[in-house]
């Protein structure tokens, strides 16, 4: 899998992964306005096998984590795109 996120500065950060593995990056902190993406797509034909979940968490003044966005489906799929603008 090839997954592309935006950091804190605004730069696209890519990374590869196994397919099949949970994944998790922490970034930040990060002004309000701020656009938080996540895309993974599969580095091969996979036939829509796949079955792909994404979250996004935001933090906010040392609170616990809150789930903000998600992109989940039990349908196979080879990509999953997510964002989020900070509050």
């Amino acid at each position: 899998m090839e997954i592309e996120i935006k950091d804190e500065d605004g730069m696209d950060l890519d990374f590869t992964i196994e397919q099949g593995q949970d994944w998790t990056l922490t970034i930040g902190p990060v002004p309000k306005g701020f656009e938080a993406t996540l895309y993974a797509v599969a580095t091969s034909d996979t036939a829509d096998r796949l079955t792909l979940n994404a979250r996004i968490y935001i933090g906010k003044n040392g609170d616990p984590f809150a789930l903000k966005a998600r992109n989940e489906s039990d349908e196979t799929r080879d990509s999953v795109y997510l964002a989020h603008v900070v509050e």
